[in-house]
């Protein structure tokens, strides 16, 4: 089902497929720092990135082998956007043409068979199994192509253990935590925080789906507001990112999962095409980040342990100079700091 969302002032009307995800359209704050996997240097973040799952129509999985499925989709550079403007492909110049769109949410693991997505991305049992959970949907390293995924990379859904979608304007809440069909191998899950809630200026990472193409790691975000069930953030997040983990970069853990934001494209009048949507990072109004606490499920899953090296300042930087003292008839130099 395809459900159009109006953007007035020059934002985007903007497309995406399945459930409930309408009006969860997002953006770019400042520079956009999506990246990736293969382009991303931090064997932390990459290892983040192996606990996050694309959520894939099984239409468009197709088997190819006894083992292995290739993703066919539409690429993101033949894809017109109905925006402001009309119905547009993408700037020549933009980036990430060649990619194709697969996914419609993102998902990470918080266990080894459960799974952490946005409420709207799964309404029911029998829609989620519409869809399959796909690990290792990326742009290989080697080749630079999207290549085919292992049978063993490829998840159902089992079980829906507990799911909201308040979409209050006071206290909006979405979150789905989802029991997938067998245990996950070789993968470690996210560690999540598991008390109070991120604080103002906490800088995070999102990791995910951005438009349903190849995992991107966007660093670089900070928490700009703090409510009781979410948090905003000024984070680089698309439609596709709805589920994504939103991670703090100095504790490593999950502080909450993406779920909304602003539009993702807008018309270019002066080039006649669509453009990713950019916004000024002191804007009013950020991303839309669901508290991972609130999932009180949570509670009594054993966490692994994250590791983080303690901070260590640096030596203070002391300047120095001579002078030379006397007395009667003796003179020395000593240094003095200044």
């Amino acid at each position: 089902m395809k459900i159009l969302i109006l953007f007035l002032g020059g934002l985007s009307i903007y497309s995406f497929s399945n459930s409930e995800q309408s009006k969860r359209v997002k953006a770019i704050y400042g520079i956009d720092n999506r990246q990736d996997l293969a382009d991303v240097s931090d064997p932390v973040l990459k290892d983040y990135a192996l606990a996050t799952a694309a959520m894939i129509d099984r239409g468009k999985l197709e088997q190819v082998s006894t083992t292995e499925y290739k993703i066919v989709a539409t690429l993101l550079g033949e894809k017109n956007f109905l925006t402001s403007g009309g119905s547009s492909p993408l700037c020549k110049d933009e980036r990430f043409l060649s990619q194709p769109q697969a996914a419609n949410c993102s998902g990470f693991l918080v266990s080894k068979d459960l799974l952490v997505t946005a409420g709207h991305c799964v309404s029911s049992l029998s829609n989620c199994n519409e869809s399959r959970w796909v690990f290792d949907y990326k742009v290989d390293e080697q080749s630079g192509r999207v290549e085919n995924v292992n049978i063993d990379s490829i998840y159902r859904c089992k079980e829906i253990v507990a799911r909201e979608l308040t979409q209050s304007s006071f206290s909006p809440n979405d979150y789905a935590l989802i029991r997938l069909d067998r245990e996950v191998v070789g993968r470690t899950p996210l560690k999540f925080r598991s008390s109070d809630t991120a604080q103002l200026g906490d800088e995070v990472v999102l990791i995910g789906y951005p438009s349903g193409l190849p995992v991107k790691v966007a660093a670089g975000g900070v928490v700009e507001k703090v409510f009781d069930t979410y948090f905003e953030a000024s984070i680089d997040a698309f439609g596709g990112n709805s589920g994504s983990a939103v991670i703090n970069e100095r504790t490593g853990e999950v502080e909450g999962i993406l779920v909304r934001g602003r539009a993702d494209y807008s018309f270019d009048f002066s080039s006649s095409c669509t453009r990713t949507a950019t916004f000024l990072s002191n804007t009013d109004s950020y991303e839309g980040v669901t508290h991972i606490t609130n999932i009180k499920e949570l509670e009594d899953i054993e966490q692994p342990v994250v590791i983080v090296e303690p901070v260590i300042p640096d030596e203070p930087v002391v300047t120095t100079r001579t002078v030379r003292r006397c007395f009667l008839f003796w003179c020395w130099d000593v240094e003095e700091e200044i």
